[in-house]
C-alpha cells in the first residue's frame, strides 16, 4: 500500500518551529496582559487616596486664658457629610500642661444627645508640656452635615483666648475651648457605616431660678426641652442669659424657607397673660438644609409678655403647613 503524505512535512525541525511559535505567543499574551496589568494599577496608585484637613479649627496664636464654665462646649458645623478621623483639644493649663490626667474628647448633638466618647492620649507641646489631647478615630465613623458640639472631660484646664470666641450664634463674645476636628468630606455616608451611639441627654431641671446665677434650663447640659425627630434645635435661651437674638438651627432639611417661627405660652408666674398666647415672627429666604440658623429678634417682646421664668414652645411653619413643635425653653430676662 502506498503511504500518505497526509504529515509528510510534520519533521522533528518543523515540531520545534511550532512550539516556539506558540510559547512566542503565549510570552506575547502574557506580556499584554502584564502590562495592562500595570496600567491599571498604575491607575489606582497615580490618584492619591483622599487626605484628612481641618473640617473645623480655631486654633490661633494668641495668648492663651485656662480654664472655662462646666458643660459649655465648642459648636462645629459640617457643611457635608464626613467621615471623622481626628478629634484635638488643647490645655496649656498655665504651662503645666494635664500629664497624667488625660480625659475623654466627645461629640453631641445640639439638642445635647452624646454621639461619641473617646479617650484620648496626650502629645507635648511647647516645652515638652504634655497639654494636647487627641484622639486618632479608626476609619469608618462618619457624621452627616449639621452643627454639632464637642466637648471634653476636663474644662478647669481647656483653653481658650479673645480669638477662640464667636461660636456659639447666641453669644457671640464667649470664647470656646481650642478644638480641631479632623476628617474627609463626602458625597454620601456608606450604607451600614458607624455614625456613633445616640445617647439621650439627663431629664431637665426645671427649677426656675430668679436670683444672681443662671437659670437651670440656661445651661449645660441641661439645654431646652427637645422634642424627638425635630426638625431644628433652639439654642438660645438654654444656653446663656438674656440677649437680643435667639438662634434656631435646622436638623433636618425642609421643603422651602420657613415662613413663620410661632412662640406659645405655656406657662408664667408673673405675667397676666393666659396659656396658649402665641407670638409670630414672619420669616423669609431663610435656610432650608441642616445646620442652617435662624436668628430671631423675639426676646424683647416675649419678656414683654410672659417675663422671666416663663415657659415658651416654638412651632414652625413653611406656608400653612406647621412643621412640628420643636420643643420648649424657661426665658431668662434678667
Amino acid at each position: 500500500m502506498k503511504p500518505s503524505n497526509r504529515n509528510s512535512s510534520f519533521t522533528p525541525s518543523n515540531l520545534i518551529e511550532n512550539q516556539q511559535t506558540s510559547t512566542n505567543r503565549g510570552t506575547k499574551r502574557a506580556s499584554l496582559l502584564g502590562a495592562l496589568l500595570a496600567l491599571v494599577l498604575f491607575a489606582f496608585t497615580a490618584v492619591p487616596a483622599a487626605q484628612a484637613t481641618d473640617l473645623y479649627n480655631n486654633f490661633n496664636s494668641g495668648g492663651v486664658v485656662t480654664g472655662l464654665p462646666g458643660g459649655i462646649g465648642t459648636l462645629f458645623t459640617l457643611h457635608q457629610p464626613a467621615m471623622i478621623t481626628e478629634l484635638v483639644t488643647y490645655h496649656w493649663n498655665n504651662g503645666q500642661g494635664t500629664p497624667g490626667r488625660v480625659g475623654n474628647i466627645r461629640i453631641w448633638t445640639t439638642s445635647r444627645f452624646l454621639i461619641v466618647n473617646y479617650g484620648a492620649h496626650g502629645a507635648a507641646g511647647q516645652g515638652g508640656v504634655i497639654a494636647s489631647w487627641v484622639v486618632d478615630i479608626p476609619a469608618g465613623f462618619y457624621l452627616p452635615a449639621g452643627t454639632y458640639i464637642l466637648d471634653d472631660s476636663d474644662p478647669s484646664t481647656w483653653s481658650h483666648n479673645p480669638q477662640s470666641a464667636g461660636c456659639l450664634p447666641f453669644n457671640l463674645s464667649f470664647q470656646c475651648g481650642f478644638s480641631v476636628v479632623r476628617g474627609i468630606s463626602v458625597a454620601a455616608i456608606p450604607a451600614g457605616a458607624f455614625m456613633g451611639n445616640l445617647t439621650p441627654p439627663p431629664p431637665p431641671i426645671k427649677t426656675i431660678s430668679t436670683g444672681g446665677g443662671p437659670s437651670a434650663l440656661n445651661y449645660f447640659p441641661y439645654k431646652c426641652d427637645q422634642n424627638p425627630a425635630a426638625f431644628a434645635t433652639i439654642v438660645f435661651p438654654c444656653l446663656g442669659t438674656k440677649a437680643s437674638t435667639m438662634s434656631i438651627v435646622l436638623e433636618r432639611p425642609l421643603p422651602a424657607s420657613l415662613s413663620d417661627i410661632r412662640f406659645v405660652l405655656e406657662r408664667c408666674s408673673f405675667c397676666s397673660a393666659k396659656a396658649g398666647a402665641f407670638i409670630d415672627v414672619p420669616q423669609s429666604g431663610g435656610p432650608t438644609t441642616p445646620g442652617g440658623i435662624y436668628k430671631v429678634m423675639a426676646v424683647p417682646t416675649l419678656c414683654a409678655v410672659g417675663g422671666n421664668g416663663s415657659i415658651w414652645d416654638v412651632d414652625l411653619f413653611v406656608g400653612i403647613k406647621p412643621y412640628g413643635d420643636i420643643g420648649r425653653f424657661e426665658l431668662d430676662c434678667r
